[in-house]
């Protein structure tokens, strides 16, 4: 019976350093899991702030179109011709 005893303590033991080097290895999985999170949260967060500035200079480089006016300039039209030239029926017809 004491045999038994002490082989029942001995797998007792044993299991619960299993189950501790288990814990820690899944502590130290855990760990390197949030490290990549946060790393991936930095990159995505200056990806956005580039994307962001990226559209601001964008907007501000560029500026805004004019809205053509009735008269030729700016590359308009004359009215009544065509863009082809020696289209003579499509000036008539405006």
């Amino acid at each position: 019976m004491q045999n038994f005893q002490q082989e029942f303590q001995e797998s007792l033991v044993d299991q619960q350093n299993k189950w501790q080097e288990h814990f820690e290895e899944q502590n130290i999985r855990a760990d390197q899991i949030s490290l990549q999170i946060e790393t991936l949260s930095k990159q995505f967060q200056t990806f956005l702030a580039n994307q962001i500035v990226g559209k601001d200079l964008g907007s501000h480089l560029k500026g805004i179109l004019n809205t053509p006016t009735m008269n030729n300039q700016e590359g308009m039209l004359p009215r009544g011709r065509s863009h082809i030239q020696g289209d003579r029926t499509s000036s008539q017809e405006h």
